[in-house]
């Protein structure tokens, strides 16, 4: 049994063909051939792209989303403490 390897190649479509020999080196006419593909890793898959931008996208939406949702808490906590100020100054002011 004679073992063809071929490491490393890269993702497609290849042929393999063969032609054979007797023992005393007399090589037949006709030779044999094989369809063999070669499919990318999963992270070069097209699917894999296109889920790793609507990830990334989603998490630039959050992240924006809790970022802008920290804002009005601190902006409404400051007004808050900014109202509190003010009537107890108004309060100090009149007594």
């Amino acid at each position: 049994m004679r073992i063809a390897k071929y490491t490393n190649l890269a993702p497609g479509e290849y042929i393999f063909q063969v032609k054979a020999s007797s023992n005393e080196e007399n090589w037949k006419d006709t030779e044999t051939s094989i369809l063999i593909k070669i499919l990318p890793p999963w992270w070069g898959t097209l699917l894999f792209k296109i889920l790793a931008v609507i990830i990334f996208i989603t998490l630039l939406i959050v992240g924006y989303s809790l970022r802008v949702s920290t804002l009005e808490k601190q902006s409404k906590r400051l007004k808050t403490t900014v109202e509190e100020k003010t009537m107890q100054l108004k309060v100090k002011m009149l007594n």
